[in-house]
Formats: C-alpha cells, sequence, structure tokens
C-alpha cells in the first residue's frame, strides 16, 4: 500500500506496477511461510500436528473460497458494468464502498481472532471458543452502530461528500449497510467453519451464495436498475451470513447472533454437543 502511495500520482500505468509488485510481495510471503510450515512438520516427524494430505484439502477449500470471494468482488462488478449506465455503475460502487465501512472492524476481528478459533478448537474448549465468537460480535456492534447509523439516518449526508449528483444513490446505500450490519451481526461464521474443520462447508456456502449473486444481477439490474444491483449484493451477504449461521449452530453449538436462538424455537437442533 505505501508502494501504490508514492507510485499513483506518477500515473495508472505506475499504480498498476505497485499493485501487481504489492501481490507478488504478498505470495512470497505466503510460501515462505508455507516452507517454514513444512519445516516445522518435518522436524516434529512422529507428532504431526497435520499431515500434508490434509494441509493440502484444506488449501484446495481455502483457494475455492478465494474464487467465490473473486466473484463477489469483481464479476458482480464487470455484470454491473456491461447492464448499467456510467453513472449507475458509479452509484452502486459508491455505496458498495461506503458501506464497507460498517464492515471495516470485522475484518480486523477476522484478521485476530482465526487463530484463536483454532487453538480453542484443538484444544476441546468449546466454551471458551463460544465465548470468544460471542465477544467478538459485541465488539464488532458496538464499533460498527455509530457508521451504520449515519448510513441510515442521513445516506445524502454522506454522498453528498462524493458531490451533489450522488444523493441520487441514498437508498443503495441503505440497503447495502443493512446487509453489512448482518454481516457483522453474525461475527467470524466464516472463519469459525474454516478453523475447525469445516472448510470445506464454508467452500460450498460460499461458491452457492455467490453463484446465485451472480444470476440475481443478471435478474434484477435490467428491472431495477442501479437498485437491482443494489439487492443483489445484498441478498448474497445476507443468505451467505445466515447459511454460515445455521451451520455454525447446527456443527459447533455456537449461538452467533445477540438475540434468542430462534433456531431452537424452529426445532434445528445441533449435530454435535458440546
Amino acid at each position: 500500500m505505501l508502494i501504490l502511495h508514492f507510485l499513483s500520482p506518477l500515473g495508472i500505468a505506475n499504480a498498476g506496477w505497485a499493485m501487481a509488485l504489492a501481490a507478488w510481495l504478498v505470495l512470497g510471503q505466503g510460501v515462505w511461510q508455507a516452507w517454514r510450515w513444512f519445516g516445522r512438520q518435518d522436524l516434529q516427524s512422529g507428532d504431526e500436528l497435520t499431515t500434508r494430505q490434509e494441509f493440502v484439502t484444506s488449501s484446495r477449500a481455502f483457494f475455492v473460497m478465494s474464487l467465490a470471494q473473486f466473484m463477489q468482488t469483481v464479476l458482480s462488478v464487470l455484470i454491473a458494468g456491461m447492464l448499467l449506465s456510467s453513472a449507475d455503475l458509479g452509484l452502486f460502487k459508491s455505496a458498495e464502498r461506503t458501506a464497507l465501512l460498517i464492515n471495516f472492524i470485522l475484518m480486523v476481528i477476522n484478521a485476530v481472532l482465526p487463530p484463536r478459533f483454532a487453538t480453542l478448537y484443538r484444544q476441546g474448549n468449546f466454551l471458551g471458543l463460544n465465548d470468544l465468537a460471542r465477544k467478538g460480535v459485541l465488539l464488532g456492534l458496538a464499533l460498527a452502530s455509530p457508521m451504520l447509523l449515519v448510513c441510515l439516518l442521513v445516506p445524502h449526508w454522506v454522498f453528498g461528500l462524493f458531490g451533489a449528483e450522488f444523493t441520487q444513490g441514498a437508498n443503495l446505500l441503505r440497503i447495502i449497510a443493512v446487509a453489512q450490519l448482518v454481516n457483522v451481526a453474525t461475527g467470524s461464521v466464516g472463519f469459525l467453519l474454516n478453523m475447525t474443520g469445516h472448510e470445506k462447508l464454508m467452500r460450498n456456502i460460499a461458491l452457492s451464495c455467490n453463484a446465485l449473486g451472480l444470476a440475481l444481477f443478471f435478474i434484477l439490474i435490467p428491472l431495477l436498475g442501479a437498485l437491482g444491483a443494489a439487492l443483489a449484493l445484498a441478498m448474497v451477504l445476507v443468505l451467505q451470513n445466515l447459511t454460515a449461521l445455521v451451520f455454525v449452530w447446527r456443527k459447533l453449538g455456537i449461538w452467533m447472533l445477540p438475540v434468542p436462538n430462534f433456531l431452537k424455537w424452529m426445532h434445528i437442533d445441533r449435530q454435535e454437543a458440546l
């Protein structure tokens, strides 16, 4: 990011080279970490925490999940760009990027908690895992609430910061902000599944929900324009997080939402007891 900051004023080509260099640095760091991990596993020999086959299987699942995220962040914009006018596309992307401020604190939490999830799960400390996950939700909601209220109550003012012509996208911001609220309220459900041996399940959830989202873009944009794009994106975020929420409850017995467990009322029971 620092490279991008210094080179972007020199032109779009240099900004592209900066992004490419940053990507190669991330790849190099990942290869180095994997090499170190394999070295430690070889030293432990008979007491391996994870077999190489398990490592490869999990890596493939995470790779496919990355493709699902690519579908949401890149392919959806390409589809919207094909079906929307430049003005409507600008409104949609502005709303989507602005609403990410609500989700920013969850990104920070997801950078800290997953290793602790994995540790507690390996220790069989499900009560500690439940407590940590729910604390993450409460912290995320507390810190995201101010930005959420701003987006819901005064979206015209928020978009007015970009220019008077952007204020017509206020309802788009409200729709995506509500979807991001669900994202924050369900907490780190995806990482809970990933870090507890259910990465294949999370992979399937992400792929199916994002594939449905791309189909919704083709259906809703011709009917509703930029509003349809916002609704399609919101539906994907809500559906993916609520589906993961259900499976976190069924597989781990952890209820993430800070409201009574309505899945119990619906007689959706846990598959694995704490």
